[in-house]
């Protein structure tokens, strides 16, 4: 049973309800272009709001992983991977999702 205060006059057939008030979506505020050398270690640290949960990749590149409760995307590029590569990264809690696309580009 919900807490009621006790100056409320309850009437028969009244219904009380309990609900719970979700946070906001998360809203990513990392960098959303990257630099980074091929053959070399890469490091990007997704960043977001109101407490994410977790962490995820679309189309993650094989020679990367990212740690889904940190946010931390890590890996060594190749030494043949020169190009602009464009993730889409989420932050997610309780209120829903955050979404960006990150860019990074191998020289």
């Amino acid at each position: 049973m919900p807490y009621v205060p006790e100056n409320w006059i309850l009437k028969p057939g009244l219904v009380l309800q309990e609900f719970t008030v979700l946070p906001q979506a998360p809203h990513i505020t990392s960098a959303d272009s990257v630099f980074n050398a091929s053959g070399s270690a890469f490091s990007y640290q997704i960043t977001a709001t109101n407490s994410p949960e977790a962490f995820y990749v679309d189309a993650l590149p094989y020679e990367l992983q990212i740690n889904t409760s940190t946010g931390v995307i890590s890996g060594t590029t190749f030494l043949d991977s020169k190009g602009v590569y464009r993730l889409m990264i989420h932050a997610v809690n309780e209120g829903g999702v955050g979404s960006m696309l990150l860019q990074v580009n191998v020289r």
